[in-house]
């Protein structure tokens, strides 16, 4: 494999954002800190962690010269969190790292190489697996392909991709130039504690800015940690009301169409790109409300049936 020149390295903003994450973060930063590509840096934002977090990442500050520690006075919420780090950046690249996660010691300089050979692209990401809660490896390598000559080809392929995964990008190495306009955006009502579907719109403004390339590579670089057996990370469970269900998914994905519309005009400029896509876009919205209606059918025979069958033979 080709390597940069060390003269010649640009350096990467690692910005690893943490809450409560005392039994995975050690490990994170040292797979950060044991990548390859040793020209990088490390902020970690600590979003008012209450467990042993705050130490842990506290200890790595006088352990490297790379590693910067940040401990906000409240909890302001992930996505706060992860702009803040966006705004730290001093790299050329810039990458969040889930405190969660696990990374192959290639990753960086895998992902640095590539975007270097096409100075246009934004985003660069790789093959990958998913862990469980203790590391064990699950069967299915995950790779997806968004690229493409024109904002257009990109932001379709993404949104036409059936896989839930295909988010996962999120976690690639971004341009600096790139991302630095990049917005979240919070669902309202019913849905504000709702954490799903928040990468999509500031993933097609990523889309629509530059292009989008996927590193060759005969293993998975990175290890992307499943929770299998722990509740979402939201307060909001729904699943008692099938029909208040199926109104907080509408208006979900009405409210991502909207603000992913506005992220493709962010990034790319251009209303005709933006009506371009409108259609693609909405065929998505009602794709995914038909499946829904679908899933909370099928949930609701599954109950009725379970009744039934209680009423018969208690």
């Amino acid at each position: 494999m080709v390597t940069l020149q060390k003269n010649d390295a640009p350096l990467v903003t690692v910005g690893i954002p943490v809450y409560n994450d005392e039994r995975y973060v050690e490990a994170a930063i040292k797979d950060i800190l044991a990548q390859t590509y040793r020209k990088l840096e490390i902020v970690i934002s600590d979003n008012f962690s209450t467990d042993d977090s705050t130490e842990i990442c506290s200890r790595y500050v006088s352990k490297d010269a790379r590693v910067r520690y940040v401990r906000q006075q409240r909890n302001f919420g992930p996505h706060a969190n992860f702009r803040y780090l966006i705004d730290q950046a001093r790299g050329k690249y810039f990458m969040w790292a889930a405190s969660d996660d696990r990374w192959d010691p290639e990753f960086i300089e895998r992902l640095v190489f590539t975007l270097e050979e096409e100075p246009e692209a934004a985003v660069a990401f790789c093959p990958y697996v998913e862990i469980d809660e203790q590391g064990g490896l699950l069967p299915e390598v995950h790779s997806f392909d968004f690229g493409g000559a024109s904002a257009l080809t990109r932001i379709t392929k993404f949104h036409l991709e059936p896989s839930g995964r295909r988010d996962a990008f999120f976690y690639g190495l971004f341009r600096v130039n790139k991302v630095v306009k990049m917005n979240f955006v919070k669902w309202w009502w019913i849905n504000k504690t709702i954490p799903m579907n928040n990468a999509y719109p500031p993933l097609s403004y990523i889309l629509a800015a530059g292009n989008y390339r996927l590193v060759q590579s005969n293993k998975p670089l990175w290890f992307n940690r499943v929770h299998l057996k722990s509740a979402p990370r939201h307060s909001a469970d729904l699943a008692s009301r099938p029909l208040f269900a199926y109104v907080a998914f509408g208006l979900r994905k009405i409210n991502q169409l909207y603000e992913t519309e506005k992220a493709v005009l962010n990034g790319s400029g251009s209303y005709f790109i933006c009506l371009l896509v409108f259609p693609v876009l909405f065929a998505r919205c009602l794709w995914d409300c038909v499946l829904e209606s679908k899933r909370i059918a099928m949930g609701a025979t599954r109950r009725l049936q379970r009744s039934i069958h209680g009423l018969l033979f208690k």
